[in-house]
């Protein structure tokens, strides 16, 4: 970008911007930001800026994710340990596995009703009666805040 497209597209954001010295001042509700404009981009603030600038347009409500489980397969037990409900992908082919990375494994309450309707089983009924029984679903930790 420009540095006099850089003014265009903060003026029409609001803000009343002007050079001074060699700095980018930029005021808008009484709040100014003075912008470094020989930053190379791989300085640490422009890695900042980047992902922040996407989240800090992504919608309020659309910025927490939805709580994810696993289902555990309660009877099903191997020398790996517990056994849950696992696909390979998101394709609907399930399976039972321990923990395991790069596997299916965690699921929104969502997923789990896609789940019911796009799995070849036999009995579609029995999976959507696992997926239903709270007791089945482990909430999963977040690494991060939600």
């Amino acid at each position: 970008m420009k540095t006099k497209e850089l003014f265009q597209k903060l003026e029409e954001a609001g803000f009343e911007v002007f050079m001074r010295g060699s700095l980018i001042t930029a005021r808008c509700d009484n709040q100014t930001f003075n912008i470094d404009p020989t930053i190379d981009p791989s300085n640490v603030w422009a890695k900042l800026l980047k992902p922040l600038a996407v989240y800090l347009n992504t919608p309020l409500d659309e910025r927490k994710s939805q709580p994810k489980y696993r289902v555990r397969l309660k009877g099903f037990n191997a020398d790996s340990g517990k056994q849950y409900l696992t696909c390979e992908n998101k394709n609907g082919k399930l399976f039972g596995c321990h923990l395991r990375r790069g596997l299916y494994q965690e699921f929104t309450k969502e997923e789990l009703c896609d789940l019911t309707k796009k799995a070849k089983l036999n009995n579609q009924q029995w999976l959507a009666m696992l997926i239903s029984d709270p007791e089945n679903r482990e909430p999963v930790e977040e690494k991060w805040p939600n």
